[in-house]
């Protein structure tokens, strides 16, 4: 299904998507700035997994 979080740690996507969003988007728009969050796994059939996934950002 996707890529986990491993592999964007491993390949620096989560940064380089980290840095589009807030430069490329937030900082264009002069929004302020608040908490980027990537959902890892969100796509998976099991309904467990995306709970999981989904409440992940807020735990860590």
């Amino acid at each position: 299904m996707g890529a986990g979080s491993g592999t964007y740690e491993r390949h620096g996507y989560e940064q380089a998507l980290r840095t589009q969003i807030e430069h490329g988007v937030v900082d264009c728009v002069g929004s302020r700035r608040g908490a980027t969050a990537f959902v890892h796994e969100s796509e998976q059939r099991s309904a467990r997994i995306r709970k999981r996934a989904s409440h992940a950002p807020y735990t860590r």
